[in-house]
């Protein structure tokens, strides 16, 4: 409010009441300003200081929050790389798999059908006949080798128990049975050549 004093010096300078009412309004406004730029001043200290730690952990807090969700990204990235090299891995070794089973496949399919083409020859033309003939020709002539060699060592051992024997008995050689020399049957005919 106006003070007596200065209502005088309004009223002296012949203001009207409406123009000391406006006075009042400028005045007041003036009061606010003051008292703003002091709050100010006084603000510029703790106020001040507390915002600024404020305003530093909201921007620490966000960089953490950032480098977080970075490192997420990264761990997915990782993920999805990881689970793309087990699938081509995967699908490599199924393709080397069905190669390696084609490889059987073809090599038992051809194994058969050379077989088969054997077994076609042996069964077929006069020239593999033939050669079957001679193949069972071969396989009896080693069974009569096999039959006189069985026939050699009999002998063999009907000597040492007979021929032999008499030797030993008599101390002399004495020919047996129409004066033919002993050890042979015959003629002087090793039993090695049968």
């Amino acid at each position: 409010g106006m003070t007596a004093e200065q209502q005088e010096w309004a009223a002296g300078r012949g203001m009207t009441a409406e123009q000391q009412d406006r006075m009042k309004e400028v005045r007041a406004l003036l009061e606010q300003a003051k008292k703003a730029r002091e709050e100010i001043q006084t603000f510029s200290g703790a106020s001040r200081q507390s915002l600024f730690e404020k305003l530093r952990d909201t921007k620490a807090a966000l960089k953490r929050e950032k480098q977080e969700k970075q490192e997420m990204k990264d761990r997915l990235v990782l993920a999805f790389d990881h689970a793309r090299n087990l699938k081509e891995q995967n699908r490599q070794l199924q393709q080397q798999q069905t190669v390696e089973q084609e490889k059987w496949q073809n090599l038992v399919r051809d194994m058969k059908d050379r077989h088969r083409l054997e077994l076609q020859r042996l069964r077929g033309d006069g020239a593999v006949a033939e050669a079957d003939r001679q193949d069972q020709y071969s396989f009896f002539g080693e069974q009569v080798c096999e039959g006189l060699l069985a026939l050699q060592q009999h002998l063999r051992s009907l000597r040492q128990e007979t021929v032999d024997a008499v030797i030993m008995e008599g101390g002399e050689a004495r020919p047996l049975s129409g004066g033919s020399p002993v050890g042979g049957f015959g003629g002087p005919v090793e039993d090695e050549d049968f």
